[in-house]
């Protein structure tokens, strides 16, 4: 039979003929290492000319041109003769072979995307923290606790302030020279009270001014480094929160409570025992808030702020409102830089199955001339 390229089907690449049961890989390698094509597209196998042992090596054609003369074996002919088509490029056998490389070198992205998207955020966070301390001429350090910040087989998981947030402030605040301001931006639920201390005693100690911006909520220790700053700057609607100490699930002030509603032979000494501690807490939280609070204001509005944040009228999570915290004597401003509310749009929360917020994320200008009230 003869015939040109359009007779038969095959593909661009050295292609050669072997029975059933070659090793391909083997195959592979000995047409690699007989033949050597500058443009391997162009050569193509045809019949066979010799049996090497392990594959069958058919006539070699390079270049581009195909003579018609040249007799062909269609694939009917190949399977009558218990032959099989095997390609040296991408063709029927390297499809196969092509889609899991595709598949793998799928996976390996996927892999490492996560990574390389956390270094990018990371680079964005650091230009706002530095583009906001050229602003203000300052060391911006910031405590912000997100739930995309630690997870555990998925699930995301809570964060709040721990020994390991407060050796980092620690060695950023040393790291800060004692006549440069310090703006710490707080986003938390709270924490240790010996991390916050920590840092709270650190913060009352450095000698130029401190000034916390707190532009949704800093609750519990959150509150409490709050009190050791020069000055709080809030969003309107942020909160602050109590600080009257907690011995696990329990309020120190309810343990103590109700010790004094029961009658001590009605009292287990699992309960005296809590009850003990919790007197402890509750007159360490106090004299801490004090001494904080006394190097910078009279003693007797110390005494009142601390008997309000400590003294358990409120539930933990009480929402202390910007005028309420204004009321209660802390020294509180309205009002945030821009690029505290850029920082914060970059530690997004965990994504949910479905969005239960959605709005058109721009800001809008105030109409100008115009009446929107008929």
């Amino acid at each position: 039979m003869t015939g040109s390229p359009e007779d038969e089907d095959f593909r661009g690449g050295m292609t050669v003929l072997a029975s059933p049961d070659t090793n391909r890989d083997k195959l592979r390698a000995a047409i690699s290492r007989t033949y050597k094509f500058t443009r391997p597209y162009h050569a193509i196998a045809l019949g066979i000319a010799e049996w090497t042992g392990e594959i069958f090596v058919g006539t070699i054609i390079v270049g581009g041109s195909f003579p018609a003369e040249i007799k062909l074996f269609n694939r009917n002919l190949l399977q009558e003769r218990n032959l099989v088509w095997i390609s040296t490029d991408p063709g029927e056998e390297g499809d196969m072979k092509d889609i899991w490389n595709f598949f793998w070198l799928f996976i390996v992205l996927i892999s490492v995307m996560p990574m390389v998207q956390q270094k990018i955020l990371q680079a964005r966070r650091l230009g706002l923290i530095r583009a906001l301390e050229k602003k203000r001429s300052s060391r911006v350090i910031t405590l912000i606790h997100r739930q995309e910040t630690m997870k555990f087989l998925g699930f995301p998981v809570m964060k709040y302030i721990d020994i390991n947030d407060s050796e980092d402030i620690l060695r950023a605040v040393r790291f800060t020279p004692v006549d440069m301001p310090l703006d710490i931006i707080i986003h938390t639920p709270g924490g240790l009270v010996l991390s916050t201390e920590q840092i709270a005693m650190a913060l009352r100690r450095h000698k130029a001014k401190v000034t916390i911006f707190v532009p949704h909520y800093a609750m519990s220790g959150g509150t409490l480094l709050c009190l050791a700053a020069d000055e709080v700057a809030m969003d309107e609607n942020a909160v602050l929160g109590p600080v009257d100490p907690q011995l696990g699930e329990y309020p120190a002030s309810s343990i103590l409570k109700i010790v004094k509603q029961k009658e001590m032979k009605d009292i287990e000494d699992k309960t005296l025992i809590l009850a003990d501690v919790a007197q402890k807490a509750m007159d360490q939280m106090r004299d801490f808030v004090k001494a904080i609070l006394a190097s910078r204001m009279d003693e007797e509005t110390a005494g009142k702020i601390t008997l309000t944040l400590t003294e358990g009228r409120w539930t933990h999570d009480y929402p202390v409102t910007f005028g309420e915290a204004e009321k209660i004597g802390l020294p509180v401003t309205a009002g945030l830089p821009d690029e505290v509310y850029q920082l914060m749009d970059l530690f997004p929360q965990a994504m949910q199955q479905r969005p239960s917020v959605q709005y058109v994320p721009i800001p809008y200008k105030k109409a100008e001339g115009k009446e929107r009230a008929k």
